[in-house]
Order: C-alpha cells, then sequence, then structure tokens
C-alpha cells in the first residue's frame, strides 16, 4: 500500500511538473519580437527598434486593435506607450485610425500625440500611411497582418501618384543589403530595390533608378540621412546602383529620395540602411598591413631574424629581448493594405 501512494506521487510530481514546463514553453512561445520604423515621406520618425509583445499586448488600445492576433498597430502601440507615454485614453491622438469593410484604416501617425499625424512631412497633399514586412507587400490592412518572430515592419508614407488616370506608379524602397562595410577610399556600391506592380496588380521587385542615396554620419541610435546633414550625395544608376566612398573612418546612415516630374512629391518611401567604414583591413590592425609594415617582416625583421640575431640565442637570454620580434606590439495604390 506504501508503495502504491509512493509511486502515485511520484506519478502526481511528474504530470504537475511536465504541464508548468509546458505552460512556461507555451508562454515563450507567444511572445513576438519585432523590428519597428517610422518614415513619413521625406523624414524618419522612428529609426529602427525592437518592439517585444505578448500575449498580454492582444488589446483593443483604445482604436480597437484586434484582441485575437498582433499586428503591425499593435508594434507601433506599443513602442508609442513605452517610449512617447501614449495610454489607452490617449492612443487616438497618436494612432488615427477608423474601422472599414477591410479592417481598420489609418488615416494619421503622431509620434508626440499632437500633430494631425500627416503621412507628409511637408503637409503634401495625397499622401498616405502604408506599411511593408521583410520589405514586403504583405496583401492585408496594416490592422489585419498576423506577426511573426523577427519580422521586420516599415510604416511609411508614401505620394499616391496623383490622380486617376494620369498617377505615376510610386515605390515602396528598400536597400538590397541594409549593412555594408567597406575601407576608408575604397568604393562600395548599395542596390536600391522598390516594390512595383505587373498589369495583374501582382508585386514584383524592382531595380529604382535615378534616386539620390544620402549619407550621412551616424552619431547615436537616432541619426537619420537628410540633403541637411549629408556627407554623400550620389545617383543611382539604370541598375539601381549607387558606388559610394567616404573618406574618413567611421559609421554613416543612409536613405535615398527621388522627385517627380512636379519637383515636390517624392515618388519612392525612405530606406534606411548603414555603412561601417574601416580603416584598415583586418589584419595586423591599425599601424602594421598584410605584411605586417615594413620594417617587420614575416621573418621577423631584418633585425631579428627567426634565430633571434646574433646577439640572442635560442635559449632567448639576454634582459632586453625576451619573445620581443616587433611584430606582435562592422493615392490610393498606396494603403494601409500593404505597400502601394
Amino acid at each position: 500500500m506504501k508503495n502504491k501512494k509512493k509511486l502515485l506521487s511520484v506519478l502526481l510530481v511528474f504530470v504537475m511538473t511536465v504541464s508548468v514546463f509546458h505552460g512556461y514553453a507555451a508562454k515563450a512561445a507567444d511572445t513576438v519580437k519585432v523590428t519597428l520604423r517610422l518614415e513619413q515621406d521625406n523624414k524618419t520618425l522612428v529609426t529602427p527598434v525592437e518592439v517585444t509583445l505578448t500575449d498580454e499586448d492582444k488589446k483593443d488600445y483604445g482604436i480597437d486593435l484586434s484582441t485575437e492576433t498582433l499586428t503591425p498597430l499593435h508594434a507601433l502601440a506599443k513602442y508609442l506607450t513605452e517610449k512617447k507615454g501614449a495610454t489607452t485614453e490617449t492612443m487616438k491622438n497618436y494612432i488615427m485610425a477608423s474601422k472599414s469593410q477591410y479592417g481598420l484604416y489609418v488615416t494619421g501617425i503622431s509620434i508626440d500625440g499632437k500633430s494631425d499625424g500627416s503621412a507628409s512631412s511637408d503637409a503634401l497633399d495625397g499622401v498616405n500611411w502604408g506599411y511593408a514586412v521583410n520589405n514586403t507587400d504583405p496583401g492585408v490592412g496594416m490592422g489585419s497582418y498576423s506577426l511573426k518572430n523577427n519580422d521586420a515592419v516599415t510604416i511609411y508614407g508614401l505620394w499616391g501618384g496623383g490622380t486617376w488616370p494620369n498617377n505615376v506608379e510610386t515605390n515602396y524602397s528598400y536597400f538590397e543589403n541594409s549593412t555594408l562595410n567597406t575601407t576608408v577610399s575604397n568604393k562600395t556600391t548599395v542596390s536600391l530595390k522598390g516594390v512595383g506592380y505587373d498589369e495583374n496588380y501582382n508585386p514584383i521587385v524592382k531595380s529604382i533608378s535615378n534616386a539620390t542615396v544620402v549619407a550621412a554620419k551616424y552619431e547615436n541610435e537616432a541619426s537619420t540621412a537628410t540633403t541637411g546633414n549629408a556627407v554623400s550625395l550620389v545617383q543611382t544608376d539604370e541598375n539601381g546602383v549607387a558606388t559610394l566612398s567616404f573618406d574618413k573612418a567611421g559609421t554613416y546612415v543612409l536613405s535615398a529620395y527621388r522627385l517627380d516630374s512636379d519637383g515636390k512629391h517624392s515618388n519612392i518611401s525612405r530606406p534606411y540602411g548603414i555603412v561601417n567604414s574601416n580603416r584598415y583591413t583586418n589584419s595586423c590592425s591599425n599601424r602594421y598591413t598584410n605584411s605586417c609594415s615594413d620594417r617587420y617582416t614575416n621573418s621577423y625583421s631584418n633585425r631579428y631574424t627567426n634565430s633571434y640575431s646574433d646577439r640572442y640565442t635560442n635559449s632567448y637570454s639576454g634582459r632586453r629581448f625576451s619573445w620581443q620580434t616587433g611584430s606582435n606590439k562592422n493615392s490610393d495604390c498606396h494603403t494601409n493594405s500593404g505597400i502601394g
């Protein structure tokens, strides 16, 4: 009888342990980390920032967000709550959205809860809010897409291209490689891509030609690239490629723009990238090159040979020399349903 009770106790403890472990595992699986970036048509509002969401964030935030799934608007609302002091009561001043037959439609985003939330930094007409996930068009509304772990979400303002049928195509744009490494005075290329649409309105990737790539010094995580602080302005060729070169070591932030024929509206969204320009190659660092300098060669210099000179024997004696060789001293088509 005692053995049966002991067995039952052991089984009970095992079941409880498995249940608790399963509960923790389930909770961990429901945590979603995404990268969020927010751009007006000609101004970066939020540089890439990580936002962590859990089941507790499946709430309407006072603007009728879904309580069933986590969406890009949940990530934005969470960011505004943590970084800008928004609350459920005031969120409507930060995210202006209205219900439609296609879900929530975002009409305005205000980073401080005070502006009108225009998608245009210059209050230009016809500029709307859209979004992309991992540089693609999700094909559903901003309040409907279900976030996945490690998604990169860009919410952006983009001109709709004018009035139909005379409207022009405008593109969500991005750098094919968002982080590049180079060395001082060496040339490096960036490739600017964009999302366009074929005759059946299926999304396709296009090369963005005749755009101006802007490079500025990266000072901190809030640094952005504009024509006002640019250290380099380079045009993309017919293949969307621009060649950059930096005469000083450091980190640089990139963006780009392309004005339409009206001279006012940018017909691409603002991309974001980082370039690390290093003074030296990976070998030997600072003063020494791949051959470890003219004075100190791989044979341990003219003065110190592999036998460590006449003065210093293989026993490495002597007070002045002990293993010193001298060598050892990185619109309409632009709606909240995705990319326009």
